[in-house]
């Protein structure tokens, strides 16, 4: 019996508002040979804000309340901060990336670019609103420490946002 070359096509379709990527299969004589589905997991839906926000909170929590955070925070310099905020940025963006994009950035790179962006924000808020609630952020009188703290806790709330939102 002679072995049939498989060749595969892929086709993005919206199907009932969502994005589906069709996958045909079809053997050297043009014979669709098999078909299927999938999700496709470029577009950033409200169960993924939830899943991001749910996720960065379970961090977020444990983090905040940790007085060696705090101390830190407050000798950390400008450039320290924004190397916290790039590496967090960094680390997101790849983790996005690899798992949603790879293969399909060219054609999705402003969800992408969206996906990180309000990934890290919503760490940031939930950073914020947490430091806030237990009053660990001197704005009035120490704003730098105040930022430092929150860019500190939104590092692995961050990260922790998107691996939920990565769980489907």
């Amino acid at each position: 019996m002679k072995n049939k070359e498989l060749q595969s096509h892929k086709q993005t379709v919206r199907i009932n508002g969502a994005l589906k990527e069709m996958v045909t299969i079809i053997d050297d004589e043009g014979k669709i040979f098999h078909k299927f589905m999938m999700p496709h997991v470029s577009e950033f839906y409200l169960r993924d804000v939830l899943q991001v926000i749910i996720g960065s909170v379970l961090l977020a929590i444990p983090m905040t309340f940790s007085e060696e955070l705090w101390i830190i925070a407050g000798e950390l310099t400008t450039y320290e901060i924004t190397m916290f905020v790039v590496v967090s940025v960094f680390f997101n963006g790849l983790f996005i990336y690899q798992n949603f994009y790879k293969g399909k950035l060219k054609r999705h790179i402003g969800e992408c670019i969206k996906r990180v962006i309000f990934t890290y924000l919503f760490a940031l808020l939930i950073a914020t609103f947490f430091l806030s609630l237990i009053h660990q952020l001197p704005w009035d009188a120490d704003p730098w420490t105040a930022l430092a703290r929150v860019v500190l806790v939104a590092l692995p709330a961050s990260l922790s946002g998107t691996l939920a939102d990565s769980i489907k």
